[in-house]
């Protein structure tokens, strides 16, 4: 009798576990969808998408290292398939960091990292309207964020251009003495 009475216990708790764990969920799923990370993701989907100026331009690329292509120049009758190749890289990277990718990541995420009431209390502060102000001020921030970050590091970067720089008389030096 006293075994029966530890089993049931027992089984009631890890059922209360997974209701505790069920909800939590929901509520972290809840508070990914109302801070939209989408949103956020579809933007920088959006500037994914735009390959001229990008670090996958075959043109910029070219023109802070015209040695990266093997001899082939704009002019050449390849590079519209260099170009097809740059661009077909392109849309599989922005894909694979595609929004509907990362929401369910972002809630497990929020729900590992955040209590029951952490999330209840974050979903009713985000809906009203100090939280939405907030969000969309976010969203404004992270847009600048990443278009700045998106200069410093391009293929006309400076820094960038020092590293092309640095590889081409490494290069150079190569060709007067292989070893």
């Amino acid at each position: 009798m006293r075994r029966s009475i530890v089993f049931i216990l027992l089984a009631s708790s890890c059922a209360l576990a997974q209701a505790d764990e069920a909800k939590k969920s929901e509520l972290a799923d809840r508070l990914a969808k109302v801070l939209d990370f989408g949103k956020q993701w579809s933007n920088f989907e959006t500037e994914c998408a735009q390959t001229t100026g990008s670090p996958f331009d075959p043109d910029a690329i070219y023109g802070a290292n015209p040695a990266v292509f093997g001899g082939m120049t704009p002019r050449s009758a390849y590079w519209p398939r260099i170009q097809e190749a740059y661009r077909k890289f392109q849309l599989t990277v922005c894909g694979e960091l595609s929004s509907g990718k990362f929401d369910p990541l972002i809630a497990k995420e929020l729900g590992g990292q955040m209590t029951e009431a952490e999330l209840a209390a974050s979903i009713k502060f985000f809906q009203s309207a100090a939280g939405v102000s907030f969000r969309r001020a976010n969203d404004k921030a992270s847009e600048t964020a990443r278009r700045l970050l998106g200069q410093r590091v391009g293929v006309d970067s400076p820094g960038y251009l020092t590293m092309q720089k640095a590889l081409n008389d490494i290069a150079s030096e190569y060709q007067r003495a292989p070893r």
